[in-house]
């Protein structure tokens, strides 16, 4: 991996891990990947680092759904769930595939987008999924 692109995931990791609600999942595995930056481990940590964000990413689809349940009441009440809910459906009507919100989600997905443009990797958009496609390297 070029110096760069470590010097930037390793910037935008520690500011994930220092969120108090980041999941124990995506902190290890990006502790994992700052203690093998730059060592012979670096690419297979990176690998677990990239299949964890990508487990923590909340679909446009899914965001629609938890807006909708009973958890988003019981969680932010009912004025902040409709909200939640008129703001998916409208992100989805112009064609987002992804929630768009401030926590750890929203880092994760800043994240994995940037780490996939400095490795090159192609996205199917449509599926809002990852193809393993990388040119540079397999992530």
């Amino acid at each position: 991996m070029e110096q760069g692109t470590r010097d930037y995931i390793v910037a935008k990791t520690k500011e994930m891990i220092a969120v108090d609600y980041c999941c124990e999942e995506a902190k290890a595995a990006g502790e994992a990947f700052l203690k093998a930056a730059g060592t012979a481990e670096e690419d297979a940590q990176m690998k677990a680092y990239v299949a964890e964000l990508k487990e923590d990413l909340l679909s446009i689809e899914e965001l629609i759904a938890f807006a909708k349940s009973e958890n988003a009441v019981k969680c932010f009440g009912e004025d902040d769930a409709r909200e939640m809910l008129k703001h998916a459906e409208e992100r989805k009507a112009a064609g987002e595939k992804f929630c768009d919100c401030e926590g750890l989600r929203g880092r994760q997905r800043l994240l994995l987008d940037k780490v996939r443009n400095k490795l090159k990797i192609r996205i199917d958009e449509k599926q809002g999924i990852e193809r393993n496609v990388c040119i540079e390297r397999q992530y």
